[in-house]
């Protein structure tokens, strides 16, 4: 006998668990679909550097958001993270300069 009984509720969830990879991918065609919708509608020149999609210009236009903000380029390395720190105490000066990591993290990652 052993588990016969459940044979019946296994294969529906096996047939469930082997719909969801295509229902996933489906998902992720329709949001893929309505950036391009979106980035459509702006006017970016961030798809003209080489390596960089629709969606990673996405990305970026979504952390950065009006990039008027940033008037010095300074501010928006800041911002991402990237600028250099200088390690000053008393008065020793370090040498070594390492990226702040202040910033947003989500820019820094599509960086």
């Amino acid at each position: 006998m052993g588990i016969s009984y459940l044979k019946d509720s296994a294969r529906v969830q096996l047939r469930c668990l082997m719909a969801h990879p295509e229902f996933l991918h489906s998902q992720i065609e329709e949001v893929d679909a309505c950036i391009q919708d979106l980035m459509a509608q702006r006017e970016t020149f961030l798809t003209t550097i080489p390596g960089i999609s629709q969606t990673l210009a996405a990305s970026i236009t979504a952390e950065i958001g009006d990039i008027d903000c940033f008037e010095p380029p300074e501010k928006l390395a800041a911002f991402a993270g990237i600028n250099p720190t200088l390690y000053n105490r008393g008065k020793f000066t370090g040498t070594h300069m390492a990226m702040s990591k202040r910033g947003s993290p989500y820019l820094r990652r599509v960086l």
